[in-house]
């Protein structure tokens, strides 16, 4: 996982030294670049041939402990549907499965963000947006679930509001699903001008807790609810935004510092780990060293 992000923070890095503009800098362009380019191209191939053939070598080796194939996982963990462009999406929800968590440091940054979501904060609007940042698979929406199921916070906050954004959220449906938990109704409108009124009336004076899970275009909530939330809920309402990417936080006008989440350490990892096996083994040293 860190290795692949490596790949891309050089290529990006080498795009940029050429010229490329900040704009085009996105995840492929810069991988394009590095590899239509001699001088970076045998560097970036042989970087990603050796992750290749390590992630060859995890899949090989996985096989001793039985796992759960990811993909069968996610179809038994998470709603899957087909989006528009006839690729699947993961869909997450709030509800939080504490058999998957280990270790302390998750309790700690749970902690961490709910003081920092009771806390009083003078400010000029009636919304504060905190942003949860990692790679992806790090644990960001686990993480958001603890907060989100969070006693102290639950009792704090009027509605408790979980979104699945994604990459390819549709506005309307967007619009339709906040107004259905917020206790409202859409009546089947499909205009934005309709559903956005809809909902600034349907929470009206209500100290909302959102959760925006899963955002990659800081459109979701800059073009599509900030407009209808911002100045109808109640003071004290927050947002929490999880995202790989911190410029996207930057344009969102997140709170200062964002969260970010890190590797779990080793006693941790191996702990996860072992939830996963289906079957006991002998092979620990292995296992440590995946």
């Amino acid at each position: 996982m860190y290795e692949a992000a490596d790949i891309l923070d050089i290529c990006q890095l080498k795009a940029m030294e050429r010229g490329m503009s900040t704009a085009d800098v996105g995840c492929f362009n810069p991988l394009l670049f590095c590899m239509r380019n001699p001088s970076h191209a045998h560097d970036i191939g042989t970087r990603i041939k050796a992750l290749n053939k390590w992630l060859d070598v995890i899949k090989e080796r996985s096989a001793a402990f039985n796992f759960i194939p990811l993909g069968s996982y996610e179809d038994c963990s998470s709603k899957v549907h087909g989006s528009p462009s006839g690729n699947k999406r993961r869909e997450t929800s709030g509800e939080f499965d504490r058999s998957g968590v280990v270790g302390e440091k998750i309790k700690q940054d749970t902690r961490k963000l709910v003081e920092i979501m009771l806390s009083e904060t003078e400010s000029n609007t009636n919304i504060m947006v905190v942003a949860v940042v990692g790679v992806g698979g790090i644990g960001k929406t686990t993480l958001a679930q603890k907060v989100f199921n969070d006693e102290a916070l639950n009792a704090e906050f009027e509605k408790m509001i979980w979104l699945s954004v994604n990459k390819d959220f549709d506005k309307v449906e967007l619009l339709r699903t906040i107004i259905i938990q917020a206790g409202g109704e859409h009546g089947g409108e499909k205009a934005l001008a309709v559903l956005q009124p809809i909902l600034a009336t349907t929470l009206k004076g209500k100290k909302l807790f959102l959760v925006l899970d899963d955002v990659w275009d800081h459109g979701a909530w800059d073009d599509v609810l900030k407009t209808p939330l911002a100045n109808v809920v109640a003071q004290g309402s927050r947002v929490l935004v999880t995202t790989r990417d911190e410029t996207l936080a930057r344009r969102m006008k997140v709170v200062l510092p964002y969260h970010h989440v890190d590797k779990l350490e080793e006693e941790d990892a191996w702990s996860l780990l072992k939830k996963q096996v289906r079957n006991e083994t002998p092979m620990i040293n292995l296992g440590v060293e995946i």
